[in-house]
């Protein structure tokens, strides 16, 4: 989770620090008194992560919570409790010596077992390898746009779900903002179980294996923006209109991107690769560990902050 919540940038700092915030029903845009307020130290060292200061909310909602001390290599973000779900704010961050950091107000909302789930985005990532299996990459982002939080009828009922391409093998998951306890594959079906809050797209990762050149991807929902990164930068996308993004550098490989949306449910996709050739370099699997997850969030970064390089005249939509 280091590389989503951002690490605290300068040097350490021996004085202590004021954190103040607030803490608003999201819905209802009024501040929630009473709720405590937990201010968290997160280090690479997780025996030493955990909660170094808390209280209530007054009745303004808001909070002050004291860092003793900070740490250049920590991250600090404040957590509440409301209706049993947990809430996060953003990264805490102390710059230029300062005594005191203001955080953005918490959101909190009312839960729900019902209410409507979209797909905002979905990425594919094709990995060259030195056999027939591809390693594909995948990540996506559920939205919720409703006004209160989804949750799960049961410990056996997923919040949401998605399919995954036909002869997927091997799934594991990745990072991202799900606890990784909160997904799960039954077959070809991947379930989320991780309460969705409205705002912002939450973002999880996994990655799977494909065998041959040719693959087939039916959409089982409607995804507002699909994205494909091929390693084999010969590869062909066919289906509906893509837009070229051009060729990423990524941790010394080269992926062409491809992007379009929105796209109905039932829409196919089709990725043609060429025989990979043996290379010895790659005898192992190329995902593997914290390399994979590196260079997931490294494509997801990158293709989002490169806007320019799509061509908006061939798009069914400008993002």
């Amino acid at each position: 989770m280091l590389a989503l919540l951002g690490l605290v940038p300068g040097p350490a700092l021996a004085q202590s620090v004021l954190v103040t915030g607030q803490i608003r029903h999201g819905a209802e845009n009024r501040a929630v008194p009473g709720l405590w307020a937990v201010l968290h130290e997160v280090r690479r060292d997780t025996m030493a992560s955990g909660p170094i200061d808390s209280s209530r909310t007054d009745a303004a909602g808001r909070y002050r919570l004291t860092l003793p001390r900070v740490d250049s290599s920590a991250v600090y973000f404040v957590s509440t409790n409301y209706q049993s779900i947990g809430y996060f704010s953003g990264a805490v961050r102390v710059e230029g010596g300062r005594r005191q950091a203001d955080v953005d107000p918490v959101l909190v909302y009312d839960t729900t077992t019902t209410g409507t789930l979209r797909l905002a985005r979905r990425m594919l990532a094709f990995h060259d390898t030195d056999r027939d299996a591809r390693e594909v990459l995948e990540l996506i982002e559920i939205e919720n746009t409703g006004t209160h939080t989804r949750i799960a009828r049961d410990s056996l009922s997923p919040v949401w779900t998605i399919l995954l391409p036909p002869g997927a093998a091997g799934w594991e998951v990745g990072e991202g903002d799900l606890s990784p306890a909160a997904l799960a594959l039954a077959g070809d079906t991947v379930k989320v179980f991780a309460p969705i809050w409205p705002g912002g797209p939450r973002a999880t990762s996994y990655h799977y294996t494909l065998t041959g050149s040719e693959f087939r991807i039916r959409l089982d929902q409607r995804t507002e923006e699909f994205d494909v990164l091929l390693q084999d930068t010969t590869g062909v996308v066919a289906g509906p209109a893509f837009d070229t993004l051009g060729v990423y550098d990524i941790e010394g490989r080269r992926f062409a991107a491809y992007r379009t949306g929105p796209l109905s449910a039932g829409t196919e996709i089709t990725v043609s690769l060429s025989s990979p050739p043996l290379r010895a370099e790659q005898v192992v699997p190329f995902i593997a560990g914290a390399a994979a997850l590196a260079l997931a969030w490294g494509l997801w970064v990158a293709l989002k902050r490169r806007p320019a390089a799509v061509s908006l005249a061939s798009r069914h939509k400008a993002h």
